[in-house]
């Protein structure tokens, strides 16, 4: 399971891997998205009667989009971005005739979606926000500290750690162990036992997130 903070973030990574052949499959209303690409694409090119969708109907040109996108980052920018690099026709295309195959080896979910839910191997996406500014340590707010919360919880066998993750690690120097659980070929005992450091782990960053 990849875990994302953003759907901007979740459709580009997922796209990609389409592109690439994988078969992913991608829990968020992809037609929201592509209703909202296709609004701030008629906004960038001053269609405003195309301008339908109602997060970006209170920019009324495109520079307001992009300023505000600028100064509060995120999603906003990320949909900027996509709009300005000419990719948002592509990705449209892609999302409007992707079906999600029965044999999808991936989920691409966001942390708000997977909460009481867990995967034997969870990814964290590098879309959750810095604990930094200017050089400058100034933590997360809560909401973004119980959303972190959340997704590092998510796995039973398996958690690859983000840039997030890590940053609160190596404020408290601690090392991040990553435990894989092999096989059926591993012995119950000693499944046991992994399952045992992976929930310590998982305390441990919880611990210092909460911090």
């Amino acid at each position: 399971m990849y875990l994302f903070r953003t759907n901007a973030a979740l459709l580009l990574e997922a796209v990609a891997a389409i592109d690439k052949g994988e078969k992913v499959k991608v829990e968020i209303d992809m037609r929201d998205f592509v209703k909202v690409l296709q609004s701030a694409q008629a906004l960038h090119r001053g269609d405003f009667k195309q301008v339908k969708h109602e997060r970006i109907l209170p920019y009324a040109v495109w520079y307001d989009m992009v300023a505000e996108a600028e100064e509060i980052g995120g999603e906003l920018k990320r949909l900027v971005n996509i709009v300005d690099s000419g990719q948002a026709d592509h990705i449209i295309d892609v999302l409007e005739h992707y079906v999600t195959p029965p044999d999808a080896i991936a989920t691409y979910t966001t942390a708000h979606k997977a909460k009481g839910r867990e995967a034997q191997q969870v990814i964290l996406a590098d879309d959750y926000p810095t604990n930094y500014k200017k050089g400058e340590w100034v933590g997360i707010s809560e909401t973004e500290e119980n959303l972190l919360y959340v997704a590092v919880t998510r796995s039973q066998n398996r958690l690859e750690i983000n840039k997030s993750v890590a940053e609160v690690l190596e404020k408290y120097g601690i090392e991040f162990i990553d435990l894989v659980e092999d096989g059926d070929d591993v012995n119950e005992k000693y499944r046991a036992v992994v399952r045992k450091e992976i929930k310590a782990q998982q305390r441990l960053v919880r611990d210092c997130i909460e911090a």
